[in-house]
């Protein structure tokens, strides 16, 4: 008797669950074998208020106010399980928002990188992906027991089997899009359409890898985001037509299987220092956002930057757009007005993206007048002899001037009264620098950053495998041409190794300087062959993830040489360098800033070189 209590109890839960969440459902776009899908996002009533209930401008009117057990009559080990909610995090009454088996899914997060997103506790908005093969024969799903009222699942998919890598990714990628929570950086995953598309290449777009939000339509999974903004980054807001309060209120439209996705390479939101010698030198925000569009239009959007706490002077800054890598290498690139809304937002409206129909565009924002009163005018070969001629406005007399080396933070020279026109340094070797000029009591602050290309983040040897290999080349430094074994040249990223043979990569510094450097894709046998030639006899890097930005990098040779070690990030930027003159033996802990994202680390000597990847999670 007691068992038919039991069993009628747990089929009126499944009953109430289905009736209350959702109608059962075979399908979602292409992915079949659906079997629950909770929605709770609804139209708002004038009795609602909008308080706390806005997940990426979906309006979500209520929660869950009760527990509820599934038990189906598939086996749980064949379940593939999605959650979305705004809040998981530590304390929050030790709800548990999924049991699979033996599998424990909480709010102290999921840490299975070969089948799970990674989940942070103390996030914001996660997406919680679930599905893998369990011996366990347990037959159940607990749903959170509700009883933090700003909790909100808006969104929870089940299917009835383990569904294949390129269907999680298209379910992943429906609800990222849906509620501007980035897929993590570390699972490098493309983001697909119901019909498979690849809308966000990870592979192309990895130095772009953070803060991936969209806007799109995708009509075959009732997906219609119209504005969007990241669920952990509130710098960015993109909006077809003007931004409402609630997506479904936006005047705009897009086509079906219409898509605008974009991320940033992960820098502060600041304005960089005029630079004597960039190729852009106006002052450009450290952050750079790239966008890939697939559309068979114009797309238009209006874009609203919050610039809270970031100095813009009187000016309003302009939007500056590079259509491509190659325009943006050679400072070919637009720039758009902007109006400013309130203390902290600008918008810039009905922005036409992909014109040029190369399906991406890079941006960023530009807050400079003219550097044209102060240039360096030193030729290549006197910057390469450490010679720098800083040409001032005529009439330029009787000043004080300061030069600071910014990577050791050393003055090297103060000097008072000079009068000569150009300002002339000696023994400026590489490194970067910050020269005050004072004229009548009024600073002119400029930097300028003396390059040496001759160890950049570039192997010498590559094992071929059967893949492209593409370079880890610093674009916003340095101009490259690559040609290959057959001839042809290519001075448009990304840079790709298609072949066995010999390659010779041009590199162009921002002084007009250039470095030609042999690289070699060998087989196997001959990859190896060099290995048992070369110099290096041990190489370890520990701990590898890190978590604090500590690494400890041990190098032994047969015999000393002098020793270089380079870390560089996403963007291919130098960030830490050290030397060791005339060693065989290198142990050396060295500490870079704890930001989340892969970087190389390179190890130069003379002869060769070799290469490491690095993870801070």
């Amino acid at each position: 008797m007691l068992k038919r209590i039991k069993k009628l109890s747990l089929v009126l839960s499944l009953f109430f669950l289905q009736s209350h969440l959702a109608q059962t459902l075979s399908s979602f776009g292409n992915v079949a074998d659906l079997i629950l899908k909770k929605s709770l996002v609804t139209e708002p009533v004038s009795s609602d208020t909008l308080a706390g209930r806005l997940i990426n401008y979906h309006f979500v009117k209520d929660t869950l106010t009760n527990s509820a057990v599934i038990n189906t009559k598939y086996k749980l080990n064949q379940l593939s399980l999605f959650i979305v909610g705004n809040k998981f995090e530590i304390n929050a009454d030790k709800v548990i928002y999924g049991k699979v088996g033996s599998t424990v899914i909480t709010n102290q997060g999921i840490f299975d990188y070969a089948d799970t997103l990674k989940v942070e506790p103390s996030v914001a908005s996660q997406i919680i992906t679930y599905g893998k093969h369990d011996k366990s024969t347990g037959s159940f799903i607990y749903l959170p027991k509700i009883n933090d009222s700003n909790l909100l699942i808006p969104e929870l998919l089940i299917f009835k089997r383990n569904l294949s890598k390129k269907e999680k990714q298209q379910i992943e990628s429906y609800l990222s899009i849906k509620y501007g929570i980035s897929i993590n950086y570390f699972s490098e995953k493309n983001y697909l359409s119901s019909a498979g598309d690849v809308l966000w290449n990870y592979k192309k777009n990895k130095k772009y890898g953070y803060h991936i939000t969209g806007i799109g339509r995708d009509d075959l999974f009732g997906l219609y985001q119209k504005q969007s903004k990241n669920s952990g980054d509130n710098s960015l807001i993109m909006s077809i037509d003007n931004l409402k309060r609630l997506n479904s209120q936006n005047a705009g439209s897009l086509n079906d299987n219409e898509f605008l996705l974009w991320g940033d390479n992960n820098e502060d939101i600041v304005f960089k220092e005029s630079d004597l010698l960039s190729y852009h030198p106006g002052k450009d925000l450290k952050r750079l956002w790239k966008a890939q569009i697939k559309s068979q239009d114009n797309l238009k959007t209006n874009l609203y930057f919050n610039l809270k706490d970031v100095e813009t002077g009187n000016q309003i800054p302009k939007l500056k757009i590079f259509r491509t890598t190659e325009n943006y290498q050679s400072e070919i690139f637009e720039l758009f007005n902007g109006e400013k809304m309130n203390d902290s937002i600008y918008v810039y409206r009905n922005i036409a993206w992909d014109t040029d129909h190369n399906g991406n565009d890079y941006f960023t924002l530009n807050n400079d007048i003219s550097n044209e009163d102060i240039s360096i005018v030193s030729d290549c070969n006197e910057l390469k002899n450490g010679l720098v001629k800083i040409r001032l406005p005529d009439n330029f007399s009787f000043y004080s001037y300061k030069l600071v080396n910014v990577k050791t933070n050393t003055t090297i020279a103060d000097i008072q009264n000079s009068n000569s026109n150009p300002l002339v340094l000696n023994n400026i070797f590489p490194s970067q620098y910050k020269i005050t000029i004072n004229k009548n009591g009024h600073d002119i602050i400029r930097s300028f950053d003396i390059q040496d290309i001759s160890n950049q983040n570039i192997e010498d040897n590559y094992l071929w495998q059967g893949e492209p290999i593409e370079l880890d080349l610093n674009y916003e430094t340095y101009q490259y041409m690559l040609t290959s074994p057959d001839g042809s040249t290519n001075s448009l990223a990304p840079f790709l190794l298609n072949g066995l043979g010999e390659y010779t990569l041009n590199v162009k510094n921002k002084q007009g300087c250039i470095l030609e450097k042999k690289l070699y894709v060998l087989n196997q046998t001959d990859y190896a062959t060099k290995d048992q030639n070369s110099i290096f006899k041990e190489i370890k890097l520990f701990p590898n993830p890190t978590h604090d930005g500590n690494v400890n990098i041990k190098i032994v040779l047969k015999s000393p040489k002098n020793i270089s070690i380079q870390i560089y990030n996403a963007l291919g930027r130098l960030i830490k360098e050290a030397k060791y003159d005339n060693t065989a033996n290198v142990d050396a802990l060295l500490s870079i800033p704890p930001v989340i994202g892969y970087y190389n680390v390179k190890i130069f000597i003379p002869e060769e070189s070799k290469g490491y990847n690095l993870l801070i999670n």
